[in-house]
């Protein structure tokens, strides 16, 4: 790296000072977990992470949303992974969740309160997910997820109902 301006330096300590409050945890109820691990970058995980960070910075979000990474989730078949951890719903693993998914993710789960079904490869329980529920924003429904693995739930094929 050459010699920077003044200006230069502003903006990069400035840049820099974005980097770590968003980082902070302090005051921020919702999580964005992006999966990182090789089979996810290798399925275009960065990108995602990027635009998820785009919108979710777009919308003025930043300071309640953290967003962070994590090794392999285990739905590698599905890569890549988001979960998502928000007050009044249930948290949520979506894959498939590519650059183009994103704003899908942060303009109606994050905004919305709705969860994504087309989406949703792991998730709680019926009996978790009926509790969770807040002006019907996630109500028990029945949908296929081929075969997808779902945590403590009895049967792959219930799944939360939303708008998609």
């Amino acid at each position: 790296m050459g010699k920077m301006t003044l200006t230069q330096l502003r903006k990069h300590r400035e840049q820099k000072q974005d980097d770590v409050a968003r980082g902070k945890v302090e005051g921020k109820a919702i999580q964005v977990i992006i999966g990182m691990g090789t089979c996810g970058i290798a399925a275009g995980a960065r990108k995602t992470y990027d635009e998820i960070l785009r919108h979710v910075e777009e919308h003025g979000l930043a300071s309640q949303v953290l967003i962070r990474q994590t090794g392999c989730m285990g739905l590698c078949t599905v890569e890549p992974t988001v979960e998502v951890v928000m007050p009044g719903l249930p948290s949520v693993i979506y894959g498939k969740m590519t650059a183009d998914s994103a704003k899908d993710l942060v303009l109606k789960h994050l905004v919305g309160k709705r969860l994504l079904n087309n989406h949703i490869f792991d998730r709680p329980a019926v009996d978790i997910i009926g509790a969770a529920s807040h002006g019907g924003a996630a109500s028990v429904g029945a949908t296929s997820n081929s075969g997808a693995a779902s945590v403590g739930a009895t049967s792959n094929s219930a799944a939360a109902k939303g708008n998609d």
